[in-house]
């Protein structure tokens, strides 16, 4: 069997990412509503959130590109995630 290559590229991608309410404070950006992050492929909402040091728990509702899906979901290239989290009101 042969072992891992070394020196291989991590294969990237870049995505959209836009965080509401509460969650505007992990943005990674402060330029605009709207940050470019590249992660690796095979990345999760979740882990995307991880690295960005969102509480996953505070997450409440989760766009990619207009459609709800779920932390699990594997990003894609070019991907509009949208981040809400609980909003208490009437």
């Amino acid at each position: 069997m042969p072992g891992p290559r070394l020196n291989q590229p991590i294969m990237k991608i870049t995505v959209s990412l836009k965080l509401f309410a509460s969650l505007a404070k992990y943005k990674p950006c402060d330029d605009g509503p709207t940050c470019y992050v590249t992660v690796p492929v095979g990345t999760t909402v979740a882990d995307l959130a991880r690295d960005l040091a969102v509480p996953v728990e505070k997450v409440r509702m989760i766009l990619i590109n207009e459609a709800t899906c779920d932390l699990e979901t594997v990003l894609a290239e070019g991907d509009y995630i949208v981040l809400f989290p609980t909003i208490a009101g009437g």
